[in-house]
């Protein structure tokens, strides 16, 4: 599998297979089209409500529930989801060579609304029709106790796959096709194209909201159910405000894996480290760089995320140097601890070595740390970006700092992209946004034309050699790159970073 959505609020594309190019495009257009299926639609966010449940919290009967509604909605979401990645990717039908199910799904897509396409662009008719049979008018009877209390042995009411059949059926009469154009082109706003297209599926038995009380009821629940504790819900209207913004929103929700599972930590303290982690086990080279270290500052639960074996101790971020040994199986993060450390001390200790300094953290580390850190010494640091880039850049743009970005590549075995960011001219401080290049294409049209952001050419960033090394150690190192998650809101910081 190289790509599946989560049924709740997010996707993840599998690059340890080594997709790229175009293909890789296509499963991110086809797993964030799951994605925008589900969180403008009632089906949708009463599925990510019921899978954000703690499990502690959830009845069994929910999590029964969520399983009902996620089969009674496969044929809509992969239809739909199918047919978005072909129309919008440059190789369309080249990535379905061979699959059969999944071409079944596109040829399913186009017949559905081929009585509608000659009028109307399949963007607008696509958009229009998957979400109306993802709408059921019975479900939006539901409040949230309602909801989690909800049983499918009761079969509360029509699902979408079996509201998608009588669709289909409807098209086949000239009138409701008359009427469902009527809706798409003679109505001004989206509400009311909704309402009147909605209006002309009744005859058949579509029983389905409308907009006014959709627009009333999400709200609603998200509000009662964002009261409890665990993950939030997000409101999402795609219908008004910034497109960019809602793309990028939307795209920050994608999860990349890298390899098959985290790794095995093996640990020493650095007064004795021994030699399974002596330099000689710890150091590295890199044909630009040369000979060097991954000195890092990580918070516990970055290394938690990354592998397994952290010591429930720690609970503070702290100061390493990092390697990894794919060599062996099980294969093995290393880790050769300076606990809390001043990083600029240990920086100047390892450069009187023959191994230079590359030096590493997280954002999420840096908005966890206090605003003491010492990062004297450091230059340059590499930041990888793992909570959300939207709300970083925008509070960092809030207080006008002043932004240089670049968007670069690397192949191998990944194909990733890096969208690299510096604050006020300062080039020590490198933020790296490792992502997709679907994700990287969505981060660039967003910042395009903003005041205060320039984009720069590759040619104009300095530190090409230590970012290639960086991103070699992040993909040996880490298996999972994902923004947030984390077990508890790092507090804010006034400033966007520490600085040296």
């Amino acid at each position: 599998m190289v790509g599946y959505h989560d049924g709740v609020d997010s996707w993840t594309l599998d690059l340890a297979s080594g997709m790229g190019g175009s293909f890789q495009s296509f499963v991110s257009l086809h797993e964030r089209s799951h994605q925008a299926l589900h969180e403008t639609t009632a089906w949708g966010t009463a599925m990510t409500i019921l899978g954000l449940v703690p499990v502690a919290d959830q009845p069994d009967r929910a999590s029964r529930f969520w399983e009902w509604m996620g089969r009674g909605c496969r044929e809509t979401h992969e239809q739909f989801a199918t047919l978005a990645a072909v129309e919008s990717s440059t190789e369309g039908l080249n990535h379905l060579a061979g699959n059969y199910a999944y071409l079944q799904y596109y040829r399913s897509a186009v017949g559905l609304l081929a009585p509608l396409t000659h009028d109307v662009p399949w963007v607008a008719a696509a958009d229009l029709m998957y979400r109306l049979v993802m709408s059921p008018a019975w479900l939006l009877e539901l409040d949230l106790s309602a909801l989690l209390d909800c049983d499918h042995y009761t079969s509360p009411g029509t699902t979408p796959d079996e509201a998608l059949t009588d669709l289909r059926h409807a098209l086949s009469d000239e009138t409701t096709v008359t009427g469902l154009l009527s809706a798409m082109a003679g109505q001004p706003t989206y509400g009311e194209r909704w309402d009147a297209a909605a209006l002309a599926l009744r005859p058949h038995g579509i029983r389905l909201h409308d907009w006014a009380a959709y627009e009333a009821w999400v709200p609603a629940i998200i509000l009662e159910y964002n009261k409890r504790r665990g993950r939030a819900v997000v409101l999402v209207d795609s219908t008004t405000g910034d497109p960019t913004l809602s793309r990028i929103e939307a795209m920050q929700r994608e999860r990349l894996t890298l390899h098959a599972g985290p790794l095995a930590l093996t640990w020493a303290k650095a007064q004795n480290p021994g030699p399974s982690l002596s330099p000689a086990q710890i150091a590295r080279t890199h044909e630009e760089l040369g000979p060097h270290v991954v000195l890092a500052w990580l918070h516990p639960e970055v290394l938690r995320k990354q592998s397994v074996g952290v010591p429930d101790a720690w609970a503070a971020p702290r100061l390493g140097l990092l390697a990894c040994d794919r060599r062996i199986d099980p294969s093995l993060l290393l880790w050769v601890d300076f606990d809390d450390a001043p990083p600029s001390v240990v920086a100047a200790s390892i450069r009187k070595t023959p191994f230079a300094p590359l030096l590493m953290t997280t954002l999420y580390t840096l908005q966890a740390s206090d605003g003491s850190i010492d990062f004297r010494g450091w230059a340059p640091v590499f930041v990888s970006v793992d909570t959300p880039i939207v709300e970083f850049l925008e509070s960092a743009l809030s207080r006008e700092e002043v932004l240089s970005y670049w968007v670069l590549g690397t192949g191998g075995s990944r194909y990733l992209n890096h969208v690299v960011v510096q604050f006020n001219d300062d080039s020590a401080l490198n933020f790296v946004y490792t992502c997709s290049v679907m994700t990287s294409r969505a981060v660039d049209d967003w910042l395009t034309g903003k005041e205060g952001v320039t984009r720069r050419s590759a040619e104009e960033f300095t530190h090409r050699a230590g970012l290639a090394a960086f991103i070699e150690h992040l993909v040996g190192s880490f298996w999972l790159l994902e923004l947030g998650r984390w077990p508890a809101a790092p507090p804010e910081q006034d400033g966007p970073l520490p600085t040296g």
